[in-house]
């Protein structure tokens, strides 16, 4: 006779990712809110630092929760810059630059944004085989 196993406890429901391997819409949702937030402090400054640090962490925070989606939570990322800055300027945001706000330029916002999101992922990854050791 055989005992059953506890999901959470000893069973399948025990690996690492499994609690958040059904909720990709919600990390696409977040990162969709960041990037805009990103892409809002990157139309009201001008130098990049700013929106830089907001993808940076943001893509930290999103990669420690859903690790396993991170590519795709830095390409949401860093392309809401390149995307954002021509629809805020649409919706009558002056940008303290010149130009029509659209700048292929801003494609370098994926660095930091790849930067942060695996930063997270690393971090989550250090601190789960840590607990596993003690």
């Amino acid at each position: 006779m055989t005992t059953p196993q506890t999901p959470g406890r000893d069973g399948p429901a025990a690996t690492d990712d499994s609690a958040n391997e059904g909720t990709p819409f919600a990390g696409t949702l977040l990162a969709f809110a960041i990037g805009a937030f990103a892409a809002s402090v990157d139309l009201h400054n001008d130098e990049p630092q700013a929106a830089a640090l907001v993808l940076i962490v943001g893509g930290f925070l999103i990669g420690a929760i859903w690790p396993v989606g991170a590519w795709r939570w830095a390409l949401i990322l860093g392309l809401a810059i390149l995307v954002g800055d021509p629809i805020g300027v649409q919706l009558g945001v002056k940008p303290p630059w010149p130009g029509t706000g659209f700048n292929v330029g801003s494609v370098i916002a994926l660095v930091p944004a790849f930067i942060g999101t695996y930063a997270g992922v690393g971090v989550r990854a250090l601190l789960r085989s840590t607990a596993k050791t003690l």
